[in-house]
């Protein structure tokens, strides 16, 4: 269920260079890999979604697509591939990792819309929300020099 509802996002890869239908998960997930080091996010995309598709139990596809979807700011995507990839691996470190990472980004841009919102708030709101951000882009983001 899980490829089916993150291919309905790779339908927007028509525009790059078609990538045969690989045999095996290794195909392609050597093809990923390529297109991944390219910039190919959506030759990368397919890729990892063919490879997923064809070793179901393997995290790594999800692993690979959760940073292809991290790399295009599809957050909500990347979450999700995140999740899969911890579903069948809940040790992997760099997934819970880069899932945090994620739902940071996603936090701000919540944050971010608290100044945009049509309904009347307190400016006291809008200090809150501004203050989290500041604290949310350290995190994403140290300052040069920072631990």
């Amino acid at each position: 269920i899980a490829v089916a509802a993150l291919a309905g996002c790779a339908h927007r890869a028509a525009d790059s260079a078609a990538i045969a239908p690989p045999v095996t998960a290794e195909a392609a997930m050597a093809q990923g890999e390529a297109a991944y080091a390219n910039e190919d996010w959506n030759g990368a995309e397919r890729a990892f979604l063919a490879a997923a598709q064809a070793a179901r139990g393997d995290a790594e596809p999800w692993f690979k697509l959760g940073n292809v979807y991290f790399r295009t700011a599809r957050y909500d995507f990347a979450a999700q591939a995140y999740e899969q990839c911890l579903h069948r691996a809940p040790g992997h470190a760099k997934a819970w990792h880069n899932l945090g990472v994620v739902r940071l980004h996603q936090a701000d841009q919540s944050l971010e819309r608290v100044s945009e919102g049509s309904q009347p708030h307190d400016t006291a709101l809008d200090a809150r929300a501004r203050r989290l951000r500041e604290l949310i882009d350290d995190a994403i983001d140290p300052a040069p020099g920072a631990p």
